[in-house]
């Protein structure tokens, strides 16, 4: 709904719909021009790959992680739980566990609070 429709007449409403409409239409003719479209796919996909080739995290910000793990877990026919639960049980019992910064975290707070920090 336009703004400003509020209070007035049917006429008036639809005029403001009408012009709303062309300008969304003005809109999407010119972000969906062919050259437009082609440069945002070619600036994307370049972003995706710099940040997967860069050494350090910055992919992440451009990967859609859970997307992609729901995919995951459709083709393995798990549900997301179970398939977290298995990831965390067998993580457990690697010799180097990934949880060991949190777990260090945690007992750091516990450690704190004994000590009237």
């Amino acid at each position: 709904m336009p703004k400003a429709c509020n209070g007035k007449a049917d006429a008036e409403v639809k005029s403001l719909i009408v012009t709303a409409v062309q300008s969304e239409k003005s809109r999407l003719t010119t972000v969906l021009d062919d050259s437009n479209l082609s440069a945002m796919v070619t600036e994307t996909q370049e972003r995706l790959r710099s940040s997967i080739d860069a050494d350090g995290d910055a992919w992440r910000a451009e990967i859609p992680g859970k997307p992609i793990f729901r995919i995951f877990c459709g083709k393995a026919k798990l549900t997301e739980g179970r398939l977290k639960s298995l990831y965390i049980n067998n993580a457990e019992k690697l010799s180097a566990n990934p949880f060991q910064d949190a777990i260090d975290i945690f007992q750091s707070f516990s450690t704190m609070e004994r000590e009237g920090v």
